[in-house]
């Protein structure tokens, strides 16, 4: 029995919606590329008085987790297995560590975004997609500061460095889309109820252990399965590799979570755009 489209006029009628706010989302950002430039030069601007202080914050953390974790791996407190051949375990850490705080950073970046141009979006003529723009450029303005310090380790450590390495941005451009996508998602609740933010903290923190951060992708036992039901093993796997050892280890998975994260921040863009008259009703009230 062949079944038409008109016995799902709900679900046409969805379909169409979302087409259609994928459009003006297009739009967004084409016509809010000039105001999204101004909100970024407004950020750094504001960010300036506390230069010193925001540079440590970049490098200082992952320095000091890099640190700690090759004492505790030294101590044999806990059993690290090894990890890949020319790459030491302190640089294995930094590099990590420093793609998970960009990720982590791309998750927060929409959410704190949101509430801080909340206002302004009731009473100025621009899209919300220049602030999620904005938002974007900024999360990739300090990955650049922290790719000084990536530098810095490789010379120290005299990693080897394979032509594979042009592509790690392709990488990591992914996994800041697949964070922007989670932010862009919750920006909506947050905005409607702020201990999303907090509990999301708490999230994030407990979701670092489950990630290839301290060690490498377990190959057996129940932490294998966590590790591999994380999706953003693949992407910072792949991103720490390529800038590496020059291959990826988990094909499949890193070209499934490109899938992922390029649908994932299209749906939260257009989530996003279309509770925007809501949550300016909101701050006005």
């Amino acid at each position: 029995m062949q079944v038409k489209t008109n016995s799902f006029p709900r679900l046409r009628a969805w379909f169409d919606r979302f087409k259609e706010t994928t459009i003006e989302v297009k739009n967004g950002f084409v016509s809010g590329r000039f105001v999204a430039w101004e909100l970024f030069i407004s950020r750094l601007a504001e960010s300036r008085q506390a230069a010193f202080f925001g540079l440590m914050s970049l490098f200082l953390p992952p320095l000091a987790v890099a640190a700690w974790a090759t004492l505790i791996r030294h101590a044999k407190v806990i059993n690290v297995p090894e990890v890949a051949d020319d790459l030491p375990y302190p640089a294995f850490v930094l590099l990590s560590m420093m793609l998970w705080m960009t990720f982590t950073e791309s998750i927060m970046a929409p959410l704190e975004g949101v509430v801080m141009q909340l206002r302004s979006l009731a009473h100025a003529n621009y899209p919300i997609e220049a602030v999620t723009l904005a938002r974007l450029g900024e999360v990739i303005f300090h990955f650049l500061f922290k790719l000084i310090l990536i530098i810095g380790a490789g010379i120290w450590f005299k990693l080897p460095v394979s032509f594979m390495v042009i592509f790690a941005p392709i990488a990591l451009l992914f996994m800041i889309l697949f964070g922007m996508g989670i932010g862009l998602t919750l920006a909506p609740f947050h905005v409607l109820y702020r201990d999303v933010g907090q509990s999301l903290n708490t999230i994030i923190t407990f979701w670092l252990f489950l990630t290839p951060v301290f060690f490498p992708v377990p190959t057996e036992g129940a932490a294998s399965w966590l590790f591999a039901l994380n999706p953003v093993t693949p992407l910072l796997s792949a991103t720490r590799e390529l800038a590496t050892i020059g291959w990826i280890t988990q094909p499949l998975g890193f070209v499934i979570m490109v899938l992922v994260s390029a649908g994932l921040f299209l749906f939260g863009c257009v989530l996003l755009r279309r509770s925007v008259p809501i949550l300016v009703e909101q701050a006005d009230s």
